[in-house]
């Protein structure tokens, strides 16, 4: 189980050059291409449903939180928790996966950075190093049902996720304010936007 705080923000269309070199400040790097299949049979965005790489994820929003603003950017932040079980028949993962009224199809391109925050400021670290207080940076481009989106997501972790989600948002953006500003009408995690598409 993992309990995060997060803001994403979710655009229509391809993922623009601008925001790549941006992400490239902060060395983000690319990360291999994945498929992720979302459940969409439920009819509130607060509870995502998916499988990934053998594994089922359950994710439910649990608390809306505070807003983060900086100039012309405004998110919401979201608290979830997160359990992840293994699908051990790989009979039943392809059983489950060619019902594409029950499954939305989400393949992902992504750049990731990951920051520690053990020190009690923002310390960039590579991806596979595990760490108790930290946050993920992720700048995606996504296909969904041959329409593109892009996103740009920040999650953290540990005993403090909400300070250390602050904390890592400060550091982005007194470094280097996002060239696409940021609005609080696409500020919505991945259960929202399964939703919108299926209504």
């Amino acid at each position: 189980m993992l309990n995060s705080v997060e803001v994403r923000w979710v655009f229509e269309g391809k993922l623009p050059e601008v925001m790549e070199t941006w992400a490239d400040t902060f060395q983000a790097k690319h990360q291999p291409v994945r498929t992720d299949y979302y459940f969409h049979k439920h009819d509130q965005g607060t509870l995502g449903i998916k499988l990934r790489e053998g594994n089922i994820q359950i994710k439910p929003l649990i608390n809306t939180l505070s807003k983060y603003s900086f100039g012309a950017h405004e998110g919401q932040l979201e608290q979830y928790t997160k359990w992840s079980y293994a699908v051990e028949d790989n009979k039943e993962w392809s059983f489950m996966i060619q019902h594409p009224e029950t499954w939305v199809e989400i393949t992902k391109s992504r750049k990731m950075t990951r920051f520690t925050l053990e020190g009690g400021f923002p310390d960039r670290i590579e991806m596979g190093v595990n760490v108790e207080e930290g946050c993920e940076m992720e700048l995606s481009h996504l296909s969904v049902r041959d329409q593109d989106y892009w996103t740009l997501a920040f999650e953290a972790f540990g005993t403090t996720p909400e300070e250390n989600l602050h904390k890592v948002l400060r550091h982005i953006f007194e470094t280097s304010e996002p060239p696409v500003t940021l609005s609080l009408e696409n500020s919505f995690g991945y259960a929202q936007l399964i939703h919108d598409i299926q209504s």
